[in-house]
């Protein structure tokens, strides 16, 4: 068996044993009867809504995947960008560990227009720099909903200030690294001393094109759009979750919605079932509890996020599933 073989199917197994936990701690005093009852009377509308809400979230996350890539020398169109998006999207929900985004990795090749492949390095880079300011963008949300909704919970707001504080550093990080290179580089080449030469070159090599995927941030206007991208397609996410949590008739404050979009990023970083069961809806439950919803309605309104979530991708992941063609006569 393979290495990445290995490594997929121990990743399975740590979902199965992490999202069975997750599954039984937001089942473990749920009435089973008030969910049935809360999901046979949701307003179809509302669930629509969360449809039309997740879709805009991806096509706010290509746009900004696109302008990561201008600097690049890869142009990729809103379509092209979409479709990558979307495909590696609905490869997360059944991959354990955001293996999806291999998927980006590996289609930005050479392509019919003769473009030159980027190197992994500098798409990783454009990758992680989304991850920095995904959590930036959603504790921002967070952040405000703590301030404006006083929660009762002060290890929740505790939690709040802390991952708000290190999404800040990170992304403030990313940023001098992209505005000063040179040093950024200097540090890595200072780091890697201690190293055998052979293991420091490929890590220098790595970082030098890993450079090269922040220089979006270079660009003032450029920055400033994927900033405000991100910020837009986190709202999206806000509403396609007010949408789910109205779906069943709950009532909570407006709030609500940025805190569970929070909980829900957090817990879908760990190992979970495929399709994100149990830890969402450890996520809507841990998360609705200082609003005074119940763990029933709270189970409810996951169960509907995830089937609006989990359905429409994997049908739009399959139906784009296309990888871009090569140039006549490029190399395999």
């Amino acid at each position: 068996m393979s290495g990445v073989a290995s490594r997929t199917l121990g990743g399975l197994a740590l979902g199965l044993i992490v999202g069975a936990g997750a599954l039984w701690f937001a089942l473990r005093d749920v009435d089973f009867a008030t969910v049935g009852a809360a999901l046979r009377a949701a307003h179809p509308g509302w669930a629509a809504g969360f449809v039309v809400a997740y879709g805009l979230f991806h096509v706010a996350k290509a746009l900004r995947f696109r302008w990561m890539l201008l600097t690049l020398d890869y142009a990729p169109s809103a379509g092209e960008a979409l479709r990558v998006v979307v495909v590696s999207s609905a490869a997360n929900v059944l991959l354990p560990a955001q293996l999806g985004e291999a998927i980006r990795l590996q289609w930005l090749g050479p392509d019919r227009r003769g473009r030159p492949p980027l190197s992994r390095a500098s798409v990783l880079s454009a990758v992680l720099l989304e991850r920095v300011l995904d959590v930036s963008a959603v504790m921002a949300f967070f952040g405000v909903s703590v301030a404006s909704f006083h929660l009762a919970s002060p290890a929740l707001t505790a939690a709040g200030r802390i991952a708000s504080l290190a999404a800040g550093g990170a992304l403030v990080v990313a940023i001098s690294a992209a505005v000063w290179p040179a040093f950024a580089l200097a540090v890595v080449q200072w780091l890697v001393r201690p190293l055998p030469t052979t293991a420091a070159g490929h890590l220098v090599a790595f970082a030098e094109n890993a450079l090269r995927g922040l220089g979006a941030l270079r660009r003032p206007g450029l920055a400033l759009a994927i900033v405000v991208g991100s910020l837009a397609q986190w709202a999206t996410m806000v509403a396609a979750t007010a949408c789910a949590l109205a779906s069943v008739g709950i009532a909570a404050p407006a709030a609500s919605s940025a805190v569970v979009v929070a909980a829900s990023v957090v817990a879908l970083l760990l190992p979970a079932f495929p399709g994100y069961v149990g830890a969402l809806q450890a996520a809507y439950v841990v998360a609705l509890a200082p609003f005074a919803v119940s763990e029933s309605a709270a189970v409810a309104a996951s169960i509907v996020a995830n089937g609006m979530m989990v359905v429409p991708l994997l049908v739009a992941g399959a139906a784009t599933f296309r990888r871009p063609s090569s140039p006549a006569g490029a190399s395999s």
